[in-house]
């Protein structure tokens, strides 16, 4: 049987404990909320960011993945042995997540 990764960006919104527990592959979007930049998921929580966001003046800009997390996130997958990968993310009516996998 093939071994199938399964990709997708913090959009996704899943627990890491269930991400780590069925395996897929979280990549983080970034978020910038003043002078400071986040990775969502890493670096901030969602209670974290709403928390900051009722006390900032300022409306938070929120960046997708690049190309380039997407092919470092393949080329671990196929290093961890997997030969595909199924890489679910929001329409791009959405996000440009999709046009940078």
């Amino acid at each position: 049987m093939r071994k199938i990764g399964i990709v997708t960006d913090s959009v996704a919104n899943l627990l890491p404990e269930v991400a780590a527990e069925k395996k897929i592959k979280v990549i983080p979007l970034k978020i910038t909320l003043g002078s400071k930049t986040y990775l969502d998921g890493v670096d901030l929580t969602a209670g974290e960011f709403y928390h900051l966001l009722e006390k900032s003046e300022e409306i938070p800009g929120v960046s997708p993945p690049n190309s380039g997390k997407f092919l470092e996130m393949f080329e671990t997958l196929r290093e961890e042995g997997y030969e595909s990968a199924i890489c679910i993310l929001s329409s791009t009516n959405i996000s440009p997540a999709y046009n940078a996998a």
